[in-house]
């Protein structure tokens, strides 16, 4: 499995500081969230060199993007943790040494705005945002009613 020339956004991710106290390498917990989180990234901070992402079940989702994350899994960068929320992807330190040689300048800045107005965010809340502020990536949802009852 060979990555994409746009994995480096989720080294990147991964590796940015939230609201946390960890100064870098905060987890996301779940694979949804990392997507949506990326998305966001894309589409509020205006980067166009990055993933594609197409309406899908559950809103905007990018296989590119799923593929880059089981193959940085594969090639030990990235790591999965089991929490009681979820699973929790964070870099390992080979990982870690990758993302630091990427995270610079700007895109460091826009990537840890996302990092910290979404991370921790409830899920729920999230999915509600990305449908409202975005409906045309949720032309395919099977959730979209349930979310409608949320807000």
């Amino acid at each position: 499995m060979s990555l994409s020339q746009h994995y480096k956004w989720i080294l990147m991710f991964l590796f940015a500081s939230g609201n946390s106290k960890m100064k870098y390498n905060e987890p996301v917990i779940g694979k949804t969230r990392l997507v949506k989180e990326l998305f966001l990234l894309r589409e509020t901070q205006k980067i166009k060199d990055m993933y594609t992402f197409e309406p899908d079940k559950y809103g905007p989702s990018s296989d590119e993007l799923i593929k880059d994350l089981d193959c940085l899994i594969e090639k030990e960068l990235v790591k999965e943790n089991q929490s009681a929320y979820g699973t929790k992807y964070l870099l390992t330190p080979e990982g870690i040494k990758k993302a630091q040689e990427l995270f610079i300048g700007d895109v460091k800045i826009k990537i840890e705005n996302v990092k910290r107005n979404y991370n921790e965010m409830p899920l729920n809340q999230l999915l509600v945002y990305v449908y409202s502020a975005f409906p045309k990536y949720t032309t395919k949802s099977v959730i979209k009613e349930q979310l409608r009852n949320i807000i």
